[in-house]
Formats: C-alpha cells, sequence, structure tokens
C-alpha cells in the first residue's frame, strides 16, 4: 500500500497538466451528498486526476515490479527476479 500511494502521488506529478478543471472534479466531490462511504471513495476514486494518478501508479509497479520488489526486501534484482519468478509459478 505504501508504494502504491507513493506512485499515486508520483503520477500525480505525470500527469499535472494533462486534466483541465481539476479544481470543478474535487468541488462537485466535496459538495455532494454519498450515500455510502463506498459510494464516495468511488466518485473520488473517479476524478480524473485521480484515477490518471491511480493508472499511473499500477503502470509502473507493472514496469518495475522487479526494481520495486529488490527496493522493497532489500535484495538484488537478480534475487528478486528469482523470487518473483518462484512466485509466479503457482
Amino acid at each position: 500500500a505504501k508504494v502504491f500511494s507513493f506512485l499515486h502521488e508520483i503520477g500525480h506529478i505525470i500527469n499535472m497538466d494533462s486534466v483541465e478543471n481539476e479544481q470543478v472534479y474535487y468541488n462537485n466531490f466535496k459538495n455532494r451528498i454519498y450515500n455510502s462511504y463506498h459510494e464516495a471513495f468511488k466518485t473520488y476514486r473517479n476524478i480524473p486526476t485521480e484515477s490518471l494518478a491511480d493508472k499511473t501508479a499500477i503502470d509502473l509497479m507493472i514496469k518495475y515490479n522487479c526494481e520495486i520488489y529488490s527496493i522493497m526486501n532489500e535484495v538484488t534484482l537478480s534475487v528478486a527476479k528469482s523470487e518473483i519468478d518462484f512466485w509466479n509459478e503457482f
């Protein structure tokens, strides 16, 4: 979760200029009344800047999974790749 959160914030930086009227989306989100926490969460995730940041985080996790695994587990890239390959066998 920490890695995703970090990469999500990187996604905001990468996509900073790609969404117009970001403030309008946030204001609409804040001013709406929701029937449940789930509905509010889902609506928030669909704000264009949030969904772009999510997508960027996911794309980075897929593209750099071995490097991320290596850093998070304090192992070399070759060990990370070996362990990832082992778990992918199942």
